[in-house]
C-alpha cells in the first residue's frame, strides 16, 4: 500500500488481520510502528484511524454479525468490552467480544456480500470450529 506525494494527505487502507473462538474476534492492525490509534467498534461495524511513518491509515468495516461496543484510542480502552490489547512494533491487537446472539463461528468478518481487499485471515491464531473454542491445548492438560 505504497502511499505517492500526490496523495499523502488522503487516508490509506491498514492490512487488518482477523481470526475467532465461539466468543471473540482477534483484530490486528498489521501496520508497523502505528500510532495516535483510535478503534471504534459498535454493533455492526469497525473503525480504525492511525498514523505511521506520516502516512494517515482509515477504514471502516461492516460487520457480518454484531459485537459488543467498545473504544480504544492511544493505548487504552476508552469504553466497552475490548480486551487484552497488544500494541507491538509489528501492530496492534484487540480482542473484541461478540455479541450474545451472535457467539458461535462466523463464516467471514465483512457483512455479506461486501469483499475487504485489506483485510486477511490470521492463520497464527486461527482454530477451526471443529478443533474446539477453547485454548487450553485439548489433551494437552491431561494430568500426568
Amino acid at each position: 500500500m505504497a502511499s505517492t506525494a500526490a496523495d499523502s494527505n488522503s487516508p490509506v487502507h491498514p492490512e487488518i488481520l482477523w481470526a475467532e473462538r465461539d466468543d471473540i474476534i482477534y483484530f490486528t492492525v498489521n501496520q508497523p510502528d502505528i500510532h495516535r490509534v483510535e478503534v471504534d467498534v459498535q454493533p455492526t461495524t469497525i473503525k480504525v484511524v492511525a498514523t505511521s511513518h506520516g502516512v494517515n491509515y482509515e477504514c471502516t468495516l461492516e460487520l457480518f454479525k454484531k459485537l459488543e461496543p467498545g473504544r480504544f484510542v492511544d493505548g487504552e480502552t476508552k469504553s466497552g468490552d475490548i480486551k487484552n490489547v497488544s500494541q507491538l512494533d509489528t501492530g496492534l491487537t484487540l480482542e473484541l467480544i461478540k455479541a450474545e446472539d451472535s457467539k458461535g463461528y462466523w463464516n467471514r468478518l465483512g457483512k455479506e456480500g461486501l469483499k475487504y481487499h485489506f483485510v486477511r485471515t490470521d492463520f497464527s491464531r486461527w482454530v477451526d470450529e471443529d478443533d474446539g473454542s477453547s485454548d487450553d491445548g485439548g489433551a494437552m492438560n491431561m494430568p500426568f
